[in-house]
C-alpha cells in the first residue's frame, strides 16, 4: 500500500511538472536562450518546484521520514538510496556537506556509526565508501565463520 501511494504521488507530480514545462516551452518556443535558462532553472531549483507542486503535508511527512531514517536491517547501499531519495525533501540539510554527513551517520547501525566516528569521516562519499567496505568485510567474516562451524 505504501508503494502504491509513492507511485501515485510520483505520477501526480510528474504530470503536473510535464504540464508546467510544456507551458514554459510553448512560451519560449522561439527563444533558445530562454529555453536553456528554463532547463538550468529546473535543474538547480528542483526543490522550489517540489514546494510549488507538492502538497505541504506530503513535504512535511517526507521531511520527517528523512530525519527519522534508520538503516536497521537494510544494506548500506539500500540505506544510501533511501537517504538520497528522501534528502530531496530536506534541501537545507543536503546543501551542507557537514549536516548531510552527520544525518547519514546518525541513521547507520551502531557498529557502523562507531567505526565512522573513530575514522573521523567528514564527507558523505567517504562515509558511504567506508561503511560499504566495513559491511562487506563483516558479511565475508560471517560467511567464513558459518563455513567453519558447519
Amino acid at each position: 500500500l505504501w508503494h502504491l501511494g509513492v507511485v501515485l504521488e510520483r505520477e501526480w507530480l510528474s504530470r503536473r511538472l510535464v504540464r508546467r514545462l510544456e507551458t514554459l516551452r510553448h512560451l519560449s518556443r522561439h527563444n533558445l536562450c530562454h529555453r536553456t535558462h528554463t532547463v538550468v532553472l529546473f535543474r538547480h531549483r528542483r526543490h522550489l518546484l517540489l514546494r510549488a507542486f507538492c502538497p505541504t503535508y506530503v513535504l512535511t511527512e517526507r521531511l520527517y521520514q528523512f530525519l527519522d531514517l534508520q538503516q536497521r536491517d537494510s544494506t548500506v547501499v539500500q540505506y544510501r538510496a533511501r537517504f538520497v531519495e528522501l534528502g530531496r525533501y530536506a534541501p537545507q540539510i543536503m546543501a551542507d556537506e557537514s549536516l548531510r554527513t552527520q544525518q547519514f551517520v546518525r541513521g547507520l547501525r551502531p557498529e557502523l556509526r562507531q567505526a565512522l566516528i573513530v575514522a573521523r569521516v567528514t564527507d558523505l562519499d567517504a562515509a558511504y565508501q567506508t561503511t560499504a567496505t566495513l559491511e562487506a568485510d563483516t558479511l565475508r567474516t560471517r560467511a567464513r565463520s558459518a563455513e567453519v562451524q558447519t
